[in-house]
């Protein structure tokens, strides 16, 4: 590939014509045993399921090989103790991960000196709270007051590698939860917001945890004495790599003691998991994520919670593959749920779905956002729905519904090569009280600078 040496398998063997330009030289032939058309089907599989390239997929499958070629020489930095004559506000943070004689590659120390936003949750124009992951992979906790954001109490952190801050959901200002990662494992845990400090709280343990493990991603909570947690099964054997395959859907519920598995129809469905949940009320919980069908296509899962018992319910196939990553919804009953489909080029693009009452139907006249999926929703009501468009380029627009029609709302900001914005969460009160916070990123810099905006009064 030019100068560049790869891997690469022999995928199918066929009669066609390719031109010469095409054909690129075998360097070697790797001593490893070649992959079973059994592994190929699960590799094509995977990359459908997860709409990704089958190269990303094809990777995860050939590591092996290049840890049997020669080790290259790796370039590691650490805190020397001594600090550069111009010290900014970047060099600033990347001294700070680099605290306590760990040597990182560059790639790591950008990304320890990074920071995300995991969840932004309005109570009031007066009480937003906001979550996220700051450098360090130190969790950091902002509450808006009316006037400016104040730190608060922060979700307790590992001494060694720290604790990411993902989803989360406030029922009051002194009862919420956030999901928390911690020592770089996957989303086990949970941690409790009682209005004076935060408590790392256990997960719900799979019903036979010697085969099966279980993941859970996003948090809703109804009111302080209720709080409901979606995810997935998956395989726990050896020689798999933990979350990769899933057996069911996972879905848990805070008793006020502690978390339980409560039993969907989904609970034991290959290829399925939840990765969105919001809850109008106690009576009235809506979950979307992803399936695979009977034909083996990946399409859209709703479930829905009625005070009872959770049922899936028939959610718009869209163009497929498809899946879905956001819901909102509100005591009105109007409910949104968006992600992204494929077109007939083969493309990722926004998909969007509403509730009507009766059924979840596929909503057409999206402007032309390109390669793109929606990943977050938030609806004020019937009348006035934003939603959070994610490109290769990160976020350059946001999507809204005035009741007539979708437009394009440009980000406020700065313009200039090299920024990028990346907004992973969206809330608010109404529809003159909206938050939106991300990440703004430079190319000239090792780290990521949080992001918030405020639509207020009609303006942002």
């Amino acid at each position: 590939l030019g100068t560049r040496e790869a891997y690469g398998v022999v995928w199918s063997v066929e009669e066609t014509r390719v031109p010469r330009s095409n054909l690129k030289t075998v360097a070697s032939r790797l001593d490893r045993p070649p992959l079973s058309q059994k592994l190929r089907d699960f590799i094509d599989w995977l990359a459908r399921y997860t709409l990704t390239p089958r190269g990303m997929a094809l990777r995860l499958a050939t590591r092996s090989a290049e840890e049997a070629a020669p080790d290259t020489p790796r370039t590691l930095y650490r805190a020397t103790g001594t600090n550069p004559k111009r010290l900014t506000p970047t060099r600033s943070r990347v001294l700070e991960a680099a605290k306590g004689g760990v040597a990182f590659s560059k790639k790591a120390l950008a990304e320890s000196a990074a920071c995300s936003a995991g969840v932004i949750d309005a109570l009031s124009t007066r009480d937003v709270r906001l979550l996220g992951t700051g450098a360090g992979r130190r969790p950091f906790a902002l509450r808006w007051d009316g006037r400016s954001f104040r730190t608060a109490p922060t979700v307790p952190t590992t001494p060694l590698s720290g604790t990411s801050v993902g989803n989360g959901s406030f029922a009051s200002g002194a009862a919420g939860w956030a999901m928390v990662t911690l020592n770089g494992g996957p989303l086990q845990s949970l941690a409790r917001w009682d209005g004076t400090r935060w408590t790392v709280t256990p997960a719900a343990v799979a019903p036979d945890p010697d085969t099966t493990g279980v993941a859970f991603g996003d948090v809703a909570a109804p009111s302080p004495s209720d709080a409901w947690s979606v995810g997935m099964f998956y395989r726990a054997a050896k020689g798999t790599v933990p979350g990769s395959v899933s057996t069911g859907v996972a879905i848990q519920r805070w008793d006020g003691t502690r978390w339980r598995i409560v039993p969907n129809p989904a609970s034991s469905q290959p290829h399925t998991v939840l990765v969105s949940v919001r809850a109008v009320s106690r009576n009235d919980v809506w979950a979307v994520g992803q399936q695979v069908n009977a034909a083996d296509t990946i399409v859209p899962l709703i479930e829905h919670w009625d005070g009872t018992r959770w049922s899936v319910v028939p959610a718009a196939t869209g163009t497929t593959p498809a899946a879905l990553y956001g819901v909102s919804a509100d005591a009105a009953g109007d409910a949104w749920a968006v992600g992204a489909q494929t077109n007939d080029a083969g493309v990722a693009v926004p998909l969007v779905e509403r509730w009507d009452g009766h059924a979840w139907r596929a909503v057409s006249g999206l402007p032309d956002f390109g390669n793109a999926k929606l990943s977050d929703v938030f609806a004020t009501g019937p009348y006035d729905v934003w939603a959070i468009p994610v490109t290769p380029n990160g976020t350059t627009e946001f999507a809204h519904w005035d009741g007539r029609a979708w437009t394009s709302v440009p980000l406020p900001g700065l313009r200039a090569v090299g920024l990028r914005y990346s907004y992973t969460t969206i809330g608010g009160t109404g529809p003159y009280d909206v938050w939106a916070a991300g990440t703004l990123t430079s190319r000239s810099a090792v780290q990521s600078r949080l992001q918030v905006i405020h639509l207020t009064c009609g303006a942002g």
